[in-house]
């Protein structure tokens, strides 16, 4: 699958015709891109660590779960709110 590679050649193009740099993250420096390197370990530490994956399909389950969990709950500590509750107020507008 070429997919993101047509797509990152169209992006360079466009980039390139608006004059625009390209800042690329320097291999084995994680520490520029801070933001995906805390998720990576905050989903490695709190879901699939803690489960004993069997199969692909239970993979996927417990992913789901555990992206839920990040989604709803975990969110609702930080902005006081679940994420299902800021869509139903938007949806009432």
């Amino acid at each position: 699958d070429n997919r993101s590679e047509f797509i990152a050649q169209k992006i360079e193009t466009w980039l390139g015709e608006n004059q625009i740099e390209i800042l690329y993250i320097d291999l084995g420096s994680p520490w520029q891109y801070g933001y995906i390197e805390n998720f990576h370990s905050r989903f490695r530490r709190e879901c699939l660590i803690r489960e004993w994956l069997l199969n692909l399909r239970e993979a996927r389950v417990v992913i789901e779960n555990c992206r839920q969990h990040y989604k709803e709950e975990r969110s609702s500590k930080v902005y006081k709110r679940k994420l299902s509750q800021y869509r139903a107020l938007y949806l009432e507008r």
